[in-house]
């Protein structure tokens, strides 16, 4: 099915509206859990349980012969998708035409997280098609930086929640710190044979 990029992504899509839509419908978009720093949307447990399962999917299986590649001639057309999705949703969520939140804007962010998902790394297959060790390191700690990086977030998100930015800049200041950190520390973590084996 992978390397059919229409039947894939509408599948995906599917099973994404599936897992979210039910959860949103019950708690409400906006509800939140935690304990202490670490929260996390209730409407979305099962949508990133979805997507970590899938990429856990894929990387096990594999893209050969055809599989992720063949997403590279559409990523054009999948980003526009996204992020088209993406301004409706957010446009529907802030009021701004006072429509409250429906079915239709939880679809619409089930849309939005498949289509840039494939629109992303259609990108990256169609710019990047050489190998370079920089994004040979990145992929290699990919799973550990998506393990380690939430800590690093929060708590650079709280320092700097006092210090007199403009928000751009300090998001940028944050992804940019946070991902240095959790790469190096993967890096690192990944010296360890036992721990290389899962990560």
């Amino acid at each position: 099915v992978i390397d059919r990029p229409l039947r894939f992504s509408i599948i995906l899509i599917g099973i994404s509206i599936l897992v979210y839509l039910p959860v949103t419908i019950a708690t409400g978009p906006l509800a939140w859990i935690g304990i202490g720093p670490f929260h996390v949307q209730v409407s979305r447990i099962l949508l990133y349980l979805f997507y970590f399962l899938l990429g856990i999917g894929i990387g096990a299986f594999g893209s050969e012969p055809n599989g992720l590649a063949v997403f590279a001639r559409y990523w054009v057309i999948f980003m526009t998708v996204g992020i088209v999705s993406f301004i409706v949703f957010i446009i529907m969520v802030a009021g701004v035409t006072n429509i409250d939140l429906t079915i239709i804007s939880c679809i619409t962010f089930a849309i939005c997280c498949g289509a840039n998902v494939f629109g992303i790394t259609g990108f990256f297959l169609w710019f990047t098609p050489k190998r370079f060790k920089l994004i040979d390191s990145l992929s290699r700690n990919a799973y550990g930086i998506y393990i380690v990086h939430y800590g690093f977030v929060t708590w650079l998100q709280y320092m700097l929640l006092q210090i007199p930015l403009a928000p751009g800049t300090k998001g940028m200041l944050v992804f940019l710190t946070a991902l240095m950190l959790s790469w190096g520390t993967s890096a690192v973590l990944r010296r360890i044979p036992a721990v290389k084996k899962i990560i």
